[in-house]
């Protein structure tokens, strides 16, 4: 027995011997490999000034002993070393990680459950760092504050840092970018494509700046090489202040309106209380009762006062400051002018119990009181004069399905008395005279269609008073359709572009379940070949909550939803923005959020105008009760048939060209809704008939002997017998490359025909084992009866 004791004694000192021995030569050969990738990072991030994740002066002691410039750069930006080409800061953690990384948030999201599938290093808010510094251990503050107490405290430290904060719409983001971001093969954030796509300019600033205009002849590779190293470095600090400066923007803005909009919803508000008595209860368990710290507040922290009456609006005055905080003048169609909403109940009356449908400005935010003002369910249209010609084919066309929803016309003071006066009588004059395309279709029509079409109920709404004048600049273009997004006065609303072409009568939109359960119903765009650079997703990805959000703030985690779509996967193009349903009292923080996306030239120059930016600020704000229909865009239209290859065989892939991306129903086949118009060729009045009578080729059904007959087809409507839904199969598989002549993408833009606007779409690309089918659908002779009524009521033919 003695001898067995020690002996045990003995192994079990040789197996903790081995254990440690294991353990220090891991760890220091992790340290080893590690060491180059944080000195870098610091040595990007030295020039910046205690900045939040990106703070030079927080390295930890080992690497900034071991840290030198020199060896840095040669390892970093060697241009022999095809590794290091692909260095990108994005892929490593800062040094500081020590907040998100705390036991504490790792016990959390084991007990919550929460996951950050990401798949990004740590990045937080700047405030959060400023916090979480003044009260090391968060336990104090989960285990002690509620909702009220933590929203304080976070616009407490925003105080202290800065008294004069405010998110400013004019501030200059620069992005840095010098590469096409429509290329799949570019990345513009290694050092490789920068260098080859910035190489001449480089060159001649070095010798206009940096070597005075001395004899270029004397000029080394090295010496340049050097300059380009430093030009790449400058490039990524100022990458990486801007991105910190997104994230710190989009963070203020949700917890404000987390703090102070959703409380006026009972629903919002338990949600967060229940937050905090879980947590307080989880962070009593584990710290144990009798153990758990109180929470002090800092001697600066007590000297800013957020506790009384007024914080809601002074806040709201910082976070949207481009606003006057007060209302359009609501114009209806008679000359009517109001200055409160109109009264739509009688349309369609929601119950909610912090909903009045009167506005009264009793509230400590504007926000609130609107949301109060909000009733009934419509139409929102966002136009100026140039608009004014399709949206009167528009409103035909919604009389022509039988609408009964009250119409709001959102303009910025940029719509004549004339224009007006053409879509009022566009809308209220009387409609007895159809088509004769009506009567093959006048077994599906109702009995008392030909007693005339539903007049339509337009209020105009003007925005002038809306938006502050120094700030008005920001929403030219897609900017005013935010604007209507958020000052329309509706509860639930149907968003459409002038352009865009209905097959469904409005009110069918409302009643699919798809709207039902998320209250945001929104539409995929075309599935082209168009990629994003990795760099994009980062930044996208660093935008959504994260650990910290969800546990100060109850923010949900995003999950496999968001972060498995296709603009994920990094495709350019996700959503198209032509159709547009939403539930405004249910979803209004995350339509508050569309501005200031629309505001960052950083995610401006990622996205293609306005339409991705509805489903990010409802990600952003970490909300996914957004649902988009299942397709994506199709070509509809007349397939051209018997296409034959050069050698004569007929191609696997069925095509169809034409201008206007198509919706269909995701349940049931049925046709929904397509932009562009209705005219073949939307912009047929831009065209130049005689090169496109050269250069029509094998796109269409036919051929054209003259000018005049080519401008008929395209004024024409759309001839829709079929529809082309093209293969996807996700967005790594975009392309069928093949040697047998069939296509390789299934969306080809032809920069030739209808002023340079014109795709053509292929039903299979690929071929063997890259072929890829999609579907071909035929519509049926009513179907195509109907819609070409529903065409020349839209152009105006008899």
């Amino acid at each position: 027995m003695k001898f067995s004791y020690y002996r045990f004694l003995l192994y079990s000192g040789v197996a903790a011997w081995t254990i440690l021995l294991n353990g220090y030569l891991f760890l220091y050969h992790y340290d080893n490999i590690a060491l180059s990738v944080k000195t870098f990072t610091n040595n990007v991030n030295s020039q910046q000034n205690n900045n939040g994740l990106y703070d030079s002066d927080k390295m930890d002691d080992k690497v900034k002993g071991d840290y030198n410039e020199e060896e840095n750069h040669k390892w970093a930006f060697s241009s022999d070393n095809n590794v290091l080409h692909k260095f990108n800061p994005h892929h490593y953690e800062p040094v500081n990680t020590s907040i998100v990384n705390h036991k504490t948030f790792d016990l959390y999201k084991m007990h919550a459950d929460v996951k950050d599938l990401r798949g990004i290093r740590p990045t937080i808010a700047t405030n959060y760092e400023t916090i979480f510094k003044n009260h090391p251990n968060p336990n104090t503050i989960l285990g002690n504050l509620d909702f009220k107490e933590r929203c304080s405290l976070y616009f407490q430290n925003l105080f202290i840092t800065d008294h004069n904060w405010y998110l400013n719409p004019n501030e200059e983001l620069p992005v840095g970018r010098y590469v096409n971001p429509y290329d799949i093969e570019l990345a513009e954030f290694e050092y490789s494509n920068w260098k080859f796509y910035n190489h001449d300019r480089l060159k001649q600033e070095y010798i206009d700046y940096e070597f005075e205009g001395d004899d270029q002849s004397t000029i080394t590779d090295a010496e340049l090489e050097k300059f380009m190293m430093r030009k790449f470095e400058e490039f990524w600090n100022t990458t990486l202040q801007v991105e910190q400066k997104t994230l710190d923007s989009i963070s203020h803005l949700r917890i404000f309106n987390k703090c102070f909009l959703s409380n006026s919803d009972p629903k919002q508000s338990e949600k967060a209380n229940q937050l905090i008595r879980d947590q307080k209860e989880l962070i009593q368990t584990i710290q144990g009762k009798d153990y758990l710290p109180s929470f002090e507040f800092t001697e600066s922290e007590k000297m800013a006062k957020l506790d009384s009456y007024g914080v809601c609006s002074s806040l709201e005055k910082r976070i949207y400051p481009w606003l006057s905080f007060q209302l359009p003048v609501f114009e209806k169609w008679s000359g009517e002018i109001e200055l409160t909403p109109p009264q739509y109940n009688n349309y369609h009356k929601k119950s909610k119990s912090f909903t009045t449908g009167t506005f009264h400005q009793m509230s400590d935010c504007f926000f609130n009181d609107m949301r109060k003002s909000l009733n009934g369910r419509g139409i929102v249209l966002t136009l100026g004069d140039v608009h004014v010609e399709n949206t009167l084919n528009l409103i035909r066309l919604l009389r022509a399905l039988g609408n009964r929803l009250p119409i709001q016309i959102v303009y910025y003071d940029n719509l004549s008395g004339s224009s007006k006066a053409k879509i009022v009588k566009a809308a209220r004059q009387s409609m007895r005279d159809f088509p004769a395309s009506m009567e093959k279709i006048r077994h599906l029509l109702p009995e008392d269609y030909d007693l005339g079409l539903p007049v339509q109920n337009i209020h105009f709404v003007n925005l002038f008073n809306v938006v502050r004048e120094q700030y008005i600049h920001k929403f030219e273009g897609y900017g005013n359709k935010l604007l209507a997004t958020i000052f329309n006065s509706f509860e639930e609303f149907i968003l459409l572009d002038s352009d865009v072409v209905l097959f469904k009568n409005p009110e069918w939109f409302f009643e699919t379940s798809k709207y039902k359960e998320g209250g945001a119903l929104f539409y995929k765009d075309r599935a082209t070949s168009d990629k994003r650079p990795e760099t994009d997703l980062f930044l996208l990805k660093s935008l959504l909550p994260n650990v910290i959000d969800n546990a100060m703030f109850g923010f949900p985690m995003v999950p496999e939803k968001t972060l498995k779509n296709d603009a994920f996967e990094g495709m350019y193009h996700f959503m198209e923005a032509g159709v547009v349903l939403l539930d405004k009292t249910r979803h209004l923080n995350s339509i508050l959020m569309l501005p200031q996306l629309y505001f960052m030239e950083p995610l401006m120059t990622r996205s293609h105008g306005d339409k991705e930016f509805f489903w990010l600020a409802f990600a952003f704000n970490g909300n996914e009760e957004y649902v988009f229909n299942d397709y994506r865009a199709v070509a509809v239209g007349e397939v051209k048939p018997d296409r034959r290859k050069d050698n004569g065989e007929l191609y696997l892939a069925q095509q169809l060209c034409n201008s206007h991306p198509a919706h269909i129903d995701d349940e049931d086949n049925s046709l929904l809704w397509l932009n562009s118009g209705f005219h073949f060729c939307g912009k047929y009045d831009l065209v130049d008939y005689e090169n496109d009578l050269h250069k029509q080729g094998n796109y269409y059904l036919q051929t054209f002997e003259n000018q005049e007959d080519m401008r008929h087809y395209y004024y024409n409507p759309i001839n829709i017998r079929h529809a082309v839904v093209p293969p996807f199969s996700g967005a790594n598989y975009l392309k069928g490359p093949n040697k047998e002549g069939e296509p390789e993408i299934a969306w080809q833009m032809l920069h030739v025909l209808c002023h340079d606007y014109m795709w053509c779409t292929y039903s299979s690309i690929g071929y063997g084992d890259t072929f890829q089918n999609g579907t071909v659908i035929e519509f049926d002779e009513d179907q195509h009866s109907y819609f070409k009524y529903l065409g020349d009521i839209w152009v105006g033919l008899e």
